[in-house]
């Protein structure tokens, strides 16, 4: 088949024309990118592109072109994800570039996961015997009650679980009977949590870095109930929109907390244990304190009940500095070594 000499010329003339545009793309700077992804997309899709949760998807070692189009798909709106967008928003062309480049030049995340955990140093294993699951359940528990800061942590995931976790079990129902917007409601005020939530996870730590793990905490606890009488009372689906992105951000802010607070209080050969302590504690006392006030909520309205376990958390918080003032100061103290058969004993 014969090319008519003026469409051949023209395509040349168009394939040259592209030459010198390719050529003045600035090449992307990874180490822009990885700066850029550390404080945007770390806390989510991990600082190595493996992601921290089974929903979020792995970066490492995609494809560059592949992440720039979903960047710039995010960013205009184009691909729908409330979280996502939002994130997408603050970044310039450069930055998708560069952070897609960055993702792209990091190992597979299989390959990822072997070099993370080949470089790990491990303690050794307890000499036995091993003790039974029981025992070892037992354990946990003791030592977290024996540990003055462990026990501080305890103490008040215990009220935070009970009284303004459940305030996420009751989005729901705040949106369809309360604020009877539907399910677009329900949408707008999820949405709203989890961008909160994302806002404090990454600003978390350069938080407890300027102003201590004991004030962070005490701080979202106390800003905590606040949060949930204005979310309990917000007359409009965008004025509750506007506090459950408060309400969220504080209420991971106290979970974080908790967590890293007990990992570093711990021992590496208790620490699983001891975090499954907490575990419990949440699997335990949100689930019940959801059916309590979802129970009340039905005879008496969710706004005042929701108004009424926030006020309630403020009270037990103040009965608790007044009674036992020493209790956050315990977490900024050097954990102490509790030896853990005598633990296990004083229980």
């Amino acid at each position: 088949m014969r090319i008519p000499f003026p469409t051949l010329a023209l395509t040349i003339l168009a394939a040259a024309a592209a030459i010198p545009a390719a050529a003045q793309a600035p090449a992307p700077n990874l180490e822009a990118g990885r700066a850029r992804a550390t404080t945007v997309c770390a806390a989510c899709h991990g600082a190595n592109g493996v992601s921290v949760a089974d929903a979020i998807p792995n970066l490492a070692g995609q494809k560059q072109a592949y992440l720039e189009a979903q960047l710039r798909a995010l960013k205009s709106g184009a691909r729908k994800n409330a979280v996502m967008n939002a994130i997408a928003a603050q970044l310039a062309p450069e930055d998708i570039a560069n952070v897609a480049a960055f993702f792209a030049s990091l190992p597979g995340a299989g390959v990822a996961s072997v070099v993370v955990v080949a470089t790990l140093t491990l303690p050794g294993p307890r000499p036995g015997p091993f003790p039974s699951i029981l025992a070892s359940i037992r354990e946990g528990f003791a030592y977290a009650f024996a540990e003055p800061g462990l026990r501080t942590v305890v103490v008040y995931m215990t009220v935070n679980s009970l009284l303004a976790a459940p305030f996420i079990a009751l989005v729901s129902p705040m949106a369809l009977q309360v604020l009877d917007a539907g399910g677009a409601g329900v949408s707008v005020l999820v949405t709203a949590q989890g961008i909160g939530a994302v806002t404090m996870a990454v600003s978390l730590g350069g938080l407890v870095r300027r102003y201590t793990q004991r004030r962070v905490l005490a701080a979202v606890l106390w800003l905590l109930p606040v949060a949930l009488v204005a979310y309990a009372w917000a007359p409009t689906l965008w004025t509750s929109a506007a506090c459950i992105f408060v309400v969220g951000a504080l209420y991971i802010g106290a979970l974080s907390s908790f967590t890293s607070s007990a990992q570093t209080r711990s021992p590496a050969e208790i620490r699983g244990r001891v975090m499954s302590v907490l575990n419990v504690l949440l699997g335990l006392l949100y689930p019940i304190g959801s059916i309590v006030q979802g129970r009340l909520a039905d005879s008496i309205g969710q706004r005042v009940v929701t108004a009424g376990a926030a006020m309630t958390m403020l009270g037990v918080l103040a009965v608790l500095s007044v009674a036992r003032p020493g209790l956050f100061r315990r977490l900024e103290t050097p954990a102490a070594r509790v030896e853990i058969s005598a633990a296990t004993a004083a229980t």
